[in-house]
């Protein structure tokens, strides 16, 4: 008798196979052809093997895109759009643009006013990071260079409406946590809810390292799965089924 296919058991093997795609990549993917439809074939289906192979070139692909398609070179001036809030880290403030071909990482000080959606015109010099394992880290955001206070000229503002909103309101819990609670406890609950680290001094990140808690201030599996749930019961509060419930 053949498996039933189930959603979750498709979402299951095809989230799997994509990450097998992302594992055998670099080594060989003609292994990773001969495994997945090897293990499939012990369902006697032939519908998981054609998904799962699919998914696994997906998988495949985009690692091959992300690590070696990386541009070696950027002219200047760059013309990009803000593509996240800034993040204040120690005496920079950290930009991230999109100028179309890829991403670019801004150092700038600290208390220039940037958001959102403005559209920048930079001059620079944009290099690739040494550091492999910085520079793999950039990547997988897209983030192929970085430029170290470049001359920055703000040109208009290019916005999403729905990104903005969900800006704004993450704004608006910033203000009334720093309304509420005092500091320094303050800093940690933003950290803690909003994923907000960039009050945190240095001593603060040291204790929390040596305590061994510092994964408490990063919005992690866990915080999804705590998210997650609470929105679950409480659809399934207003008699919604089960069903309908997981999905949203």
């Amino acid at each position: 008798m053949r498996d039933k296919i189930t959603v979750s058991k498709l979402i299951f093997f095809l989230c799997l196979s994509f990450i097998a795609g992302i594992f055998f990549a670099p080594s060989g993917i003609l292994l990773g052809l001969f495994l997945i439809p090897a293990s499939y074939f012990l369902t006697k289906n032939r519908l998981y093997a054609v998904f799962c192979i699919l998914f696994f070139l997906i998988g495949a692909f985009h690692f091959n895109y992300t690590v070696y398609k990386v541009p070696t070179e950027i002219d200047t001036p760059v013309y990009g759009v803000v593509k996240e809030p800034p993040s204040l880290s120690g005496k920079f403030q950290k930009i991230v643009i999109d100028y179309g071909n890829g991403r670019s990482l801004l150092f700038v000080d600290r208390y220039e006013k940037y958001g959102y959606g403005d559209y920048l015109k930079v001059e620079g010099d944009f290099n690739i990071p040494e550091d492999e394992g910085y520079r793999n880290y950039l990547r997988k955001e897209g983030i192929y260079h970085t430029a170290f206070y470049p001359e920055i000229e703000k040109k208009e503002h290019k916005s999403s409406f729905f990104l903005s909103s969900i800006y704004n309101l993450k704004e608006k819990a910033q203000e009334n946590i720093r309304g509420a609670v005092p500091a320094p406890q303050v800093f940690l609950l933003e950290a803690m809810v909003l994923g907000d680290r960039s009050s945190f001094s240095e001593e603060l990140n040291e204790r929390l390292s040596v305590s061994g808690t510092r994964h408490i201030t990063a919005i992690s599996g866990m915080h999804i799965v705590i998210v997650s749930s609470m929105i679950f019961y409480l659809i399934l509060f207003f008699k919604v089924k089960k069903r309908w419930a997981a999905l949203a």
